[in-house]
């Protein structure tokens, strides 16, 4: 399933809240549990990003979304974000992309984890374009808060990068509706609050 997302820095307005409520399955689940996984709103209004990361990173599971970002092998010398950010300000540089699994792990210590496989970065007249793609991801109880998460990534990239948020496209290789009556019913309940 591939979506494509025009706006992505309007997802935690109102529509958020209500989407919230319908989709989380208690609060482990909630928008801002899940997307905190990814980035945690504290990062993106600390004064400083950088510092407020590596305080943050010291209170999460080494298998959480942003540690992988911000100290990918567990020694704290690789950020990838800052890495990106670098890159993409050198002028017409795509930099590769940011990878969740460790490398000094075996295939079977990854089995289920991650299911965010990679996020690549791209500059387009002026715009800061972003993919990521998922193994699997659960479009239920996960996939709005993911893109949530993902939002406040590109808008954090975008801004130390003076670029305008662009496009962000999510591919996943395995799609899961576990629940596609829930899913129909919030999108014809919330069809006012999207026009």
């Amino acid at each position: 399933m591939v979506v494509s997302i025009e706006r992505p820095s309007s997802f935690e307005d109102e529509r958020g809240v209500l989407i919230d409520r319908a989709l989380s399955l208690d609060a482990s689940h909630s928008m801002r549990a899940v997307a905190r996984t990814i980035m945690p709103i504290s990062v993106i209004e600390a004064s400083n990003w950088e510092k407020a990361a590596q305080r943050l990173i010291r209170k999460m599971d080494s298998r959480n979304y942003f540690v992988r970002m911000v100290d990918y092998d567990g020694s704290g010398k690789v950020n990838q974000i800052v890495r990106i950010i670098r890159s993409l300000r050198r002028s017409g540089v795509d930099p590769r992309p940011i990878l969740f699994g460790r490398p000094s792990t075996s295939a079977a210590a990854n089995r289920g984890f991650p299911c965010l496989s990679s996020i690549q970065f791209h500059q387009r007249d002026g715009e800061l374009i972003m993919t990521a793609t998922y193994r699997s991801q659960h479009y239920h109880s996960k996939a709005y808060s993911n893109f949530v998460g993902l939002a406040r990534l590109q808008r954090l990239v975008a801004r130390e990068c003076d670029l305008q948020v662009g496009e962000l496209v999510v591919v996943s290789t395995d799609a899961r509706l576990e629940a596609i009556t829930a899913i129909r019913q919030l999108l014809s309940s919330t069809a006012d609050v999207h026009n």
